[in-house]
């Protein structure tokens, strides 16, 4: 998704990458060849500004990109965890929450996908 490409939207270009809309424009919906899909909108051929990105794993990434990163928004995960707070390079960086599949939430600061001082809430 880094560069930007030209495309008719609904075409399967040469390259593999289906277009549903040509990505060039302020908003619009990108399938990759592998079926990851983002939607939302977009500057100079990145995701830029509010959008989601739906992984074939099930894994959903919505909120704030800048060029072409996630930086600030919600990752959920198949097992029905999740993380909402800020990311730097696709990891959980700086302030958030993580809330585990048992419902456990784990909050305060994050360094590169780790926690740090972290406070924990257990629902009962």
């Amino acid at each position: 998704m880094a560069q930007q490409r030209r495309a008719t939207p609904g075409c399967v270009n040469i390259d593999g990458h289906h277009y549903i809309f040509t990505p060039s424009g302020p908003n619009g919906v990108y399938v990759d060849h592998s079926g990851a899909r983002y939607e939302g909108q977009w500057r100079d051929g990145q995701p830029h500004g509010e959008g989601t990105l739906y992984h074939i794993s099930g894994v959903v990434c919505s909120g704030v990109w800048s060029a072409g990163t996630l930086t600030r928004g919600t990752i959920r995960y198949v097992d029905g965890s999740y993380y909402e707070g800020t990311l730097e390079q696709g990891k959980m960086h700086g302030e958030g929450i993580f809330v585990d599949a048992a419902g456990t939430r784990w909050f305060g600061s994050f360094v590169q996908g780790e926690g740090v001082d972290l406070e924990c809430e257990m629902i009962l």
